[in-house]
């Protein structure tokens, strides 16, 4: 996606709120029955996501 928009780069990756935690929670759920699990999944795939965002972030900047 950040190859197809660059100028999406420029944008900092949305925060962990309920709506970007419901839409992870919905990529995750078929994973387990267990909540706790669906949760620590959620929250795990969002810091991940987070992290690559900003690595790709730091990888545009360098590209120029």
């Amino acid at each position: 996606m950040a190859r197809r928009w660059p100028r999406l780069l420029r944008q900092a990756w949305p925060a962990h709120d309920e709506r970007t935690a419901e839409l992870v929670r919905s990529k995750v759920r078929d994973l387990s029955d267990d909540a706790s699990v669906i949760e620590l999944l959620a929250q795990d795939v969002s810091e991940h996501a987070a992290r690559r965002w900003r690595q790709l972030q730091a990888q545009g900047s360098r590209r120029g």
